[in-house]
């Protein structure tokens, strides 16, 4: 059963260092009313928030020169993912061009910022390669080799593997 879920980040209230203290969850659907406050577990645990995860990306040095080359820029929802038991932002950052009389939007780049010290900022064409480069870690190779490692899963309990070459929205 699809329902809504809305999150909130929040940051302690006058923190100097503007630091994470949890986020809201607001459910939907037959729990519309509920909502929950995960917090930071202790105060001996620090994230920083968002609000100083998009300053530290701002003033990144790489990150400002690529800023001053977009004139028409803007930046997606600052997102706080946890990657192999760390917490990271990622930011998106869009270029929009106006063609015939239509606004297209394109992500530029997007930046990574880890939570823990706020000072480790990377970016890349992608999350993937923006995390890559700030972890330091090789971009993973082999989603072909995955891909048909799956497929033959399939193939084994003897279901047929349909590959369409056409999709119509309209279809049910």
């Amino acid at each position: 059963q699809p329902y809504f879920v809305g999150l909130q980040l929040v940051e302690f209230q006058a923190s100097p260092g503007r630091n994470l203290a949890g986020v809201y969850v607001a459910y939907g659907g037959p729990q519309l009313d509920h909502i929950d406050l995960y917090s930071v577990p202790n105060a001996t645990t620090q994230f920083i928030g968002p609000s100083a995860a998009l300053q530290a990306f701002e003033t990144d040095d790489y990150v400002r020169t690529q800023l001053t080359l977009l004139t028409s820029r803007r930046f997606g929802n600052i997102l706080l993912y946890s990657i192999g038991n760390k917490l990271y932002y990622f930011i998106p950052v869009y270029i929009e061009a106006e063609i015939a009389n239509a606004v297209i939007t394109k992500m530029a780049f997007i930046g990574v910022i880890d939570a823990a010290t706020g000072t480790k900022v990377a970016v890349g064409t992608d999350a993937a390669h923006a995390y890559y480069a700030l972890t330091g870690m090789a971009v993973e190779t082999g989603a072909a080799e995955r891909l048909n490692k799956v497929l033959n899963i399939f193939t084994q309990k003897g279901l047929s593997i349909v590959k369409p070459t056409k999709i119509s929205g309209d279809v049910w």
